[in-house]
Order: C-alpha cells, then sequence, then structure tokens
C-alpha cells in the first residue's frame, strides 16, 4: 500500500499539475473518498482540485491499492532492481508503477519468490543470501 500526502480543507484540496495524476475518484483518503480530481488548472490557484467526501480538515494521506511487488525505493536504481540468482546477483530491468517515500510498486519485472538485494552490489557478483 502507497500513501500520497493531500492537505485538504472543507473537502477540498489543491494539488499541482505534476502530483494531480497520483489522485483519483474512489480513492480512500483518511475515512473519506475522492469524489472528483480536475482535469483542468484552476486559475485563480494555478492548481487542479481534488474534491473529497468526509475526509476531516488538514493533512491526509490518499491510499493506493495496486497489484505488483513493493520494494523499498533505495533497491530501484534507474529502472533496475538487483536479484538474488542462487549465489549470483543478476540485474533485472522493472517498471515502477508509482512510489511514494519509502516503497516502490513494481508492475512488472518481478516474479513471486524473487529475491530483491538490498545492499549495493553489482551484476555477475557472487554473494550470500542471508535470510
Amino acid at each position: 500500500r502507497l500513501r500520497e500526502p493531500i492537505a485538504v480543507k472543507s473537502n477540498r484540496a489543491y494539488v499541482a499539475s505534476g502530483r494531480a495524476h497520483k489522485f483519483g475518484a474512489g480513492q480512500h483518503v483518511a475515512g473519506g473518498v475522492i469524489v472528483s480530481v480536475s482535469p483542468d488548472i484552476d486559475l485563480d490557484s494555478g492548481m487542479h482540485i481534488v474534491r473529497t467526501r468526509g475526509v476531516a480538515d488538514g493533512l491526509q494521506y490518499a491510499e493506493f491499492r495496486a497489484t505488483g511487488h513493493f520494494v523499498p525505493v533505495y533497491a530501484v536504481n534507474n529502472g533496475v532492481v538487483m536479484v538474488a540468482d542462487g549465489d549470483i546477483a543478476r540485474a533485472r530491468d522493472v517498471v515502477v508503477a508509482r512510489q511514494d517515500a519509502e516503497n516502490a510498486l513494481i508492475s512488472s519485472g518481478l516474479n513471486d519468490g524473487d529475491v530483491v538485494i538490498l545492499t549495493h552490489v553489482s551484476d555477475g557478483e557472487k554473494i550470500q543470501v542471508k535470510e
């Protein structure tokens, strides 16, 4: 589960264009829900308007639920993660669907059971996996 911060006041929030795509109708926010996200920029604020229902005022977090594999963001380097192939580290190209400050959602490139290496290693390097 990923979370994106959103500041709500009177069931309304303003978000920059670079973040507007991270929000959508039906998304859960602190016991409430996002009703709509304006596709156009509000001329007065220069931001997109996100309308909510049942969300308390203040800094809240919109939650994303998705299918894929979650890994720490520091495990991804330019669309590549290192995985254990027996006792050898292998570079694997992945697609990052979303990320927040801590986690990245990998939508393709990883399989169930893959062991993602969280320390710095090079492709082809001999490794020892500790569980």
